[in-house]
């Protein structure tokens, strides 16, 4: 099903690229352009390293792939023999993509939807974009492009009764699967024998998730009654999580640039501000910048 191409040389070239910026935008139609690292030509962007059927990945895609990702998983591939582990992680992305379309999954209606919402989020990214004329100085265009946020939605158990104290089961589960990742239980303050449990999930069905939770809980009586799936992707003003992390060394990129306002706009959201995490970070963000916006 596959052909690899040994290019030992062609990897070489890509050299110090998972360090280096993420493409920068062109214009919408062009935000995704492979561009060349130095010491690299066009020529060299188009060499191919693997082939799927009828899909080609050149050095300038695989170089692209790496910078995509966060700067922790960046941080993973710079040596060759990881480079080449990436490329294998992308031809079995692949090989795998092949064989879920030759059994018609393209057709099944969670793939459908999953692709629209995707869709509709590169949409509403695209519309509510904010332009500004003269455009973002570099430093400030190297964050904007550069910062990036965790996709997950919200998955939501109602129970009859806090089963996992009767099981005697931790509620803080780790699951580490797509259709859901983790639970913890919440709102154990109020005086009530129901159950709440919360949790972060890749998937836009609720009952996905609980299929998943029923499968993988190592209890034996759960007795949640209800499942529901809040859904952020879909949200045009806030579709994303928590914001990913970046390696040592990159953080004068980011600080105090990522703060500081831009003539009157003005930056606030839970990565701006030095709480931890979560709705709380979010919020003291909003109130020390609608504070330096009153000050004038």
């Amino acid at each position: 099903m596959r052909t690899i191409l040994t290019a030992m040389l062609a990897l070489l070239v890509i050299g110090g690229a998972t360090a280096c910026q993420e493409t920068k935008k062109k214009s919408a139609k062009d935000k995704t352009a492979q561009k060349a690292q130095p010491g690299q030509s066009p020529a060299d962007l188009s060499t191919p390293l693997a082939k799927v059927d009828d899909v080609v990945i050149t050095v300038g895609e695989l170089q692209e792939r790496l910078n995509r990702q966060s700067p922790y998983i960046r941080a993973r591939y710079t040596s060759l023999e990881q480079k080449k582990e990436f490329l294998d992680s992308l031809i079995r992305f692949e090989v795998l993509a092949k064989e879920a379309e030759r059994r018609g999954f393209d057709k099944d209606p969670e793939v459908i939807r999953t692709m629209k919402q995707v869709m509709i989020q590169k949409l509403m990214k695209d519309e509510f974009e904010v332009r500004v004329t003269p455009d973002w100085p570099a430093a400030k265009r190297y964050i904007i492009e550069n910062l990036h946020y965790d996709l997950k939605a919200r998955v939501i158990f109602q129970s009859r009764t806090k089963f996992w104290k009767r099981d005697g089961v931790s509620p803080n589960i780790i699951f580490g699967e797509q259709e859901l990742a983790d639970t913890w239980a919440m709102a154990e303050d109020v005086p009530t024998s129901r159950g709440l449990l919360i949790g972060q999930a890749r998937t836009s069905l609720a009952e996905n998730s609980f299929a998943k939770f029923r499968a993988l809980y190592p209890g034996k009586s759960q007795d949640i009654e209800q499942a529901m799936l809040v859904n952020w992707t879909l949200d045009p003003y806030a579709g994303t999580c928590l914001p990913l992390g970046w390696t040592p060394g990159e953080t004068a990129k980011f600080w105090p640039e990522l703060i500081r306002p831009y003539g009157r706009i003005h930056f606030a959201s839970v990565a701006t501000h030095c709480f931890p995490n979560g709705l709380e970070a979010g919020v003291r963000a909003a109130k020390v910048t609608a504070e330096a916006i009153d000050r004038g």
